[in-house]
């Protein structure tokens, strides 16, 4: 009896383990409500490696931590795991999916041997299907790419000096209907024309062994435009004018 016992409970704790183990499904964007500006900065959280309400990491080792090149004055969202592919944080939550607009983030590209990449990514539906803007020290280009079923497919590239290693950078999206403008530094830019996704979730990319530190990642929704105004009503058939009377005119 005892060993029964024991085994039941052995077979409801597994099961329990099992199922805390999977992680939680990805929010719908579609779910998200009315979307407003917002902007997370990573200060003030309330213990060390704190990610902020609604940063679900889908690749890498996302954490916040103090920015080395200001100790005690700067808090940091860090990515330093070597991932096979892409590491991937997205901005969730209520009022956070965008149709239009732009996001903007500042990255500082530290080291790696294959990539020292920094992204910003928008309209995503989930961890597979996203666009995406990105600059690599390593290379002397700045590129748009959609991403789907995890995989990215070119949509624009322009040739630039490499953003230097070390040195924080800003890059920002601005996306309306099918078009999209990236800029980096407010100088470097790069355009291209897609409809693959129609909205979705902001956030963060890196690639490979990049070891990348992120700030400041901001959203701002386009503005709702306003309803083209009513046409003038048509105006009345003129009256026809009444005949002269006989002998007259």
């Amino acid at each position: 009896m005892r060993r029964t016992a024991l085994a039941a409970v052995t077979v409801v704790l597994g099961a329990a383990l099992a199922a805390g183990d999977e992680p939680a499904p990805w929010p719908s964007p579609d779910a998200a409500g009315a979307p407003a500006a917002f902007r997370l900065d990573f200060e003030g959280l309330p213990k060390d490696h704190a990610l902020p309400d609604g940063l679900r990491v889908a690749t890498g080792d996302f954490r916040v931590v103090d920015d080395p090149l200001a100790p005690g004055k700067n808090r940091v969202l860090l990515q330093d795991a070597r991932v096979e592919a892409y590491g991937l944080a997205l901005a969730t939550g209520e009022g956070r999916a965008c149709a239009d607009g732009k996001v903007s983030v500042r990255f500082v590209a530290v080291a790696g041997k294959d990539d020292a990449a920094g992204g910003v990514v928008f309209r995503a539906r989930d961890p597979e299907g996203y666009y995406l803007c990105r600059a690599n020290a390593l290379e002397d280009n700045l590129r748009l790419y959609v991403v789907k079923y995890g995989r990215r497919w070119d949509l624009a590239s322009t040739t630039i000096p490499p953003p230097a290693l070390g040195t924080w950078h800003t890059l920002e999206v601005t996306f309306e209907g099918d078009r999209f403008r990236g800029v980096l530094d407010g100088t470097h830019v790069v355009e291209a024309k897609d409809a693959t996704y129609a909205s979705g979730w902001c956030g963060v990319w890196t690639k490979s062994d990049s070891v990348t530190r992120f700030d400041d990642l901001a959203v701002t929704p386009a503005a709702a435009k306003a309803a083209p105004p009513a046409p003038d009503a048509p105006k009345p058939p003129a009256a026809p004018e009444a005949p002269a009377p006989p002998g007259m005119g």
